[in-house]
C-alpha cells in the first residue's frame, strides 16, 4: 500500500486536519478505503431525513496505486 494519506496527513496536521480513512466490507472481504462525500446540489429536492450517500474509492486518488483487500 502507497504512503500518500500518511505523506499527507503529516502535512495536513500542521493545519489540525487530517484524511478520513474506512475499512469497508464488500463481498465477505474488508478493504481500506477513502471515503469521498457528497452533496445534494438542491436541498429542496432531497426527501426528509435523506442523507448524501459516501463513494469509497478503491485506488489511490494521489499516485494510483490500488488499495489492497485485507483478508
Amino acid at each position: 500500500m502507497c504512503d500518500c494519506v500518511k505523506m499527507i496527513n503529516k502535512q495536513l496536521a500542521e493545519r489540525n486536519l487530517r484524511l478520513e480513512v474506512d475499512l469497508a466490507l464488500a463481498k465477505n472481504q474488508l478493504t481500506t478505503s477513502l471515503p469521498l462525500h457528497t452533496e445534494f446540489i438542491d436541498e429542496a429536492k432531497k426527501r426528509r431525513g435523506q442523507k448524501p450517500p459516501h463513494m469509497f474509492l478503491k485506488y489511490c486518488p494521489f499516485c494510483g496505486e490500488k488499495y489492497p483487500d485485507l483478508k
